[in-house]
Order: C-alpha cells, then structure tokens, then sequence
C-alpha cells in the first residue's frame, strides 16, 4: 500500500509538471513559429524597402538631369543676355559712327555705315531667333517640373513639409 501512495503521490505531484512543461512546449513552438512567419515578413520588406531605395537613385538620377538641363539653359540665358548687351553696345557705337558722319557730312562713310547697319540687324534677328526658340523649351522644362513639384507637395505633404509620406505608396502603378 505504501507503494501504491508513493506511486499516487509522485503521479500527483509530477503531472502539472508534466502538463506544464507540454503545454510550455507547444506554447514554444507557437512562438517559434511567429518568429520564423516574421522573419520572413521582414525579408519581404527588405526587398520592398531596397527595390523603393533603388527607385529612389532612378529618380535621383532623373532629377540631377532635369537640373542639369535647367543649368545648361541658365547657361545660354547668360550666353544670350551677354550676347544682347554686347549688341545694345554695337548699336550705340553705330549710333555714334552715324552721328559723326552727320557731323562731318563725308559721303563716304555712309556706305560703310549702311553695311555695318544691315550686320548689326542681321545679328539681332539670329538673337531673337535663338530667345524665341529657348522660350518654348523653356516654358516646357520650367512649367512641367513645377506642376510635378506641387502635385508631389499636394498630394503626399497635405499636414506641411516635415509631414512624413503617409499614404504614399511607392508600389507599383497599375496601369
């Protein structure tokens, strides 16, 4: 009979043991399993956050040649205004030369000044003609990147600059 108490005891004693460490088993392996079900979530981030940093240097990419269009543009505006001050300067000395031969009255001197007269004009029209072709361009360039800009700002910063890009979504498109 003590043995069949000791037995009974030990049975009662060790079963929650028992019990418990299945029970911490299974609660284990559940817990295994959503480690193991969010590693792999991770590295499907992962592949989505490097597949947007990618995009990211495309777009950069993009960008640094719309600037780089925009400086070159910038460039021959300069060109040109230099171009036109220079010729603002030409017609003034022209208008001297004229003025001096009105004063002096040599009958020479007119044919010279009527040629450098339809060389100075000739000049101005291929200036105009290269400020009228960099203003469609420039209109273009100019105008889409600023709507891009603010659709961008309307779009995905509504709450202000420092807002972060909720709602922006850099999935793909669907076409």
């Amino acid at each position: 009979m003590k043995s069949l108490l000791l037995t009974i005891v030990v049975a009662v004693f060790f079963a929650p043991s028992v019990s418990l460490s299945q029970d911490a088993k299974s609660e284990h392996d559940k817990m295994h399993s959503e480690h193991t079900t969010s590693s792999s979530e991770h590295q499907q981030w992962m592949i989505k956050i490097e597949k947007m940093r990618a995009e990211h240097q495309k777009a950069l990419a993009a960008l640094a040649k719309l600037q780089a269009e925009v400086m070159e543009h910038e460039a021959e505006l300069a060109m040109m205004s230099f171009q036109i001050k220079s010729h603002e300067i030409e017609m003034v000395m022209h208008d001297k030369a004229m003025h001096n031969h009105d004063e002096s009255g040599k009958g020479d001197q007119h044919a010279e000044l009527k040629t450098k007269h339809s060389k100075i004009m000739s000049r101005h029209g291929e200036l105009g003609k290269k400020i009228t072709a960099a203003s469609s361009h420039h209109g273009e360039l100019i105008n889409g990147i600023i709507k891009f800009a603010e659709k961008h700002m309307k779009q995905f910063h509504a709450h202000g600059e420092n807002d972060s890009h909720a709602g922006h979504d850099h999935g793909e498109k669907k076409k």
